[in-house]
């Protein structure tokens, strides 16, 4: 139930708790004297204090907190984006590299498969055409054995280069086709080539690419370095302002012990006259004087406030700075 309290509690209700309190001693002063509350006085504007300053921080704190998830919320969701992107990148250079390769292995293996096949074709054809050489000289040179030996071989060399013919005519159908085969081989070998070189001139975009990705990651890398020398300055700045709220806070509760003091002394019976307690003058704590100490603590605490809003002024550079050094 009081962690409840606490939790609902602002600076406002604080004072108006204070205002309150201030009236409930003015009666105690007029109903029982000074004597009543000099004891009480003390704890109590301590008291007061300590609940205003945890409403306080408890206010700023809450304010820092949704401020500081909102900030952890963005650079996750960039973190996220950023590598999905990359991932996404490096996955489609992957793809069109082991394309290229498969279809450059698949071209010079038909290309080798072509020439071995031509060669064959060549060596087949000169060997035929020798052949056909041989023959002919070998039917020549017996020619003058015999007149009917010699019309019997004219013959037979008619009829064998009859069939030579057609073999050769057949041969060269099937080197004319093969031909054919060839350059629609070669103009396809031609397409593969300026494919290949797209490709590579996409390759090459896609390298540049990487590169302005490298050289805008070293760029953020000085900057994140520039961050930290920011972090740097701005941490001496608030171990200043620091050292100030540390001093008005001094300041503060010397001034808070000497009113004490000075009341306490008010309120003593040392050395106190008899005086006629219808006396509006007469010398006693009054709702008039409480006040004063509390405005007058209230204007220091205001001083305060300003320093450390002041103050605040440089925690969201520095919770950037950290976020942005540990993300990036």
């Amino acid at each position: 139930m009081a962690s409840e309290e606490l939790v609902t509690i602002s600076v406002t209700d604080v004072y108006d708790q204070a205002a309150g309190i201030a009236q409930e001693f003015d009666k105690l002063i007029t109903n029982y004297g000074n004597e009543s509350i000099t004891d009480l006085m003390p704890k109590v504007i301590r008291t007061l204090e300590q609940l205003e300053n945890l409403a306080t921080k408890y206010e700023k704190e809450n304010d820092e907190i949704t401020e500081l998830r909102s900030v952890v919320d963005k650079l996750e969701a960039e973190k996220n984006e950023k590598a999905q992107e990359r991932a996404r990148f490096e996955q489609e250079l992957e793809n069109i590299e082991d394309n290229w390769q498969c279809e450059v292995k698949e071209l010079i293996s038909i290309n080798s498969r072509l020439l071995t096949e031509n060669k064959k074709l060549r060596e087949n054809l000169q060997d035929h055409k020798q052949n056909v050489t041989d023959n002919l000289v070998i039917e020549h040179k017996s020619k003058y054995i015999s007149d009917n030996t010699f019309q019997y071989q004219i013959y037979v060399i008619l009829m064998k280069s009859s069939q030579e013919i057609k073999v050769l005519s057949k041969l060269k159908e099937t080197v004319d086709k093969q031909r054919g085969e060839l350059r629609i081989l070669r103009r396809e070998l031609q397409q593969q080539s300026i494919d290949c070189e797209a490709l590579q001139l996409q390759l090459e975009r896609i390298a540049k690419v990487n590169a302005d990705l490298r050289r805008k990651n070293n760029q953020q890398s000085k900057h994140s370095e520039t961050l930290i020398e920011e972090q740097s300055e701005l941490a001496e700045a608030l171990k200043t302002k620091d050292e100030q709220v540390k001093e008005i806070k001094e300041q503060l509760k010397k001034q808070e012990n000497e009113e004490i003091e000075r009341i306490a002394a008010r309120l003593s019976m040392e050395g106190k006259m008899i005086i006629d307690l219808t006396d509006p003058n007469r010398p006693r704590f009054t709702l008039h004087e409480l006040r004063e100490v509390l405005m007058e603590r209230n204007e220091l605490k205001t001083k305060l406030i300003e320093v450390e809003e002041e103050l605040s002024l440089y925690k969201p550079k520095l919770v950037f700075a950290y976020f942005h050094y540990f993300f990036f």
